[in-house]
């Protein structure tokens, strides 16, 4: 896994779903393309591991999707497979971990400093990255 694709593909996605609140199947699509490519190019043994953990958190999201009725977008549903598509299963754990408490801290800091009012929308696509970006320096 290329870290410098990672960040940039971060950094992309971010600033994308902040201005205009969509992550794009397209680039969504590219990007997994270009993994799974480059894994049966290096002949990644751990290609396994990579779908394995990809589709577990893309039904997981899917499920919080399903279940919490448009509080998290379907784009950020495909955003996290795609995201523990490139990461293992130890840094696909962090990066959810990392993404929430980080949501909640800013979340928190809204409401207390800003006075959000509860039904205030933030987009999670910055704290999936962040999360991502996190778990790869760190594991």
């Amino acid at each position: 896994m290329n870290r410098a694709f990672l960040v940039f593909f971060c950094i992309l996605i971010c600033l994308i779903d902040i201005k205009t609140r969509r992550i794009p199947d397209t680039l969504l699509a590219l990007w997994l393309l270009y993994m799974l490519f480059s894994d049966l190019y290096t002949k990644n043994t751990a290609s396994a591991e990579h779908i394995a953990a990809g589709t577990a958190l893309f039904l997981l999201f899917f499920l919080l999707f399903s279940l919490t009725s448009g509080t998290l977008g379907f784009g950020d549903v495909k955003l996290a497979g795609v995201l523990a598509y490139a990461l293992n299963l130890d840094q696909t754990l962090v990066m959810c971990l990392f993404s929430a408490f980080l949501c909640l801290i800013v979340y928190a800091v809204g409401i207390l400093c800003y006075h959000w009012e509860k039904s205030v929308k933030i987009p999670f696509a910055p704290f999936l990255g962040a999360g991502a970006l996190m778990a790869v320096f760190l594991c």
